[in-house]
């Protein structure tokens, strides 16, 4: 797991994840949100799954 440490990272990693579970990508995040959120990145070095047909 990395830390993302920069506004730029942390705004980045949020924007992801936001829209990934809202479907909305167009979001409004505050500097001060960004300095109080801790946001991680993890990085997967395999990845496995199955196929249901």
């Amino acid at each position: 797991m990395t830390v993302l440490e920069t506004a730029e990272e942390k705004r980045a990693g949020l924007l992801a994840i936001l829209a990934h579970v809202t479907g909305r990508e167009q979001w409004d995040i505050g500097a001060a949100a960004l300095e109080n959120t801790q946001v991680f990145r993890l990085d997967a070095e395999e990845l496995t799954c199955k196929v249901h047909p």
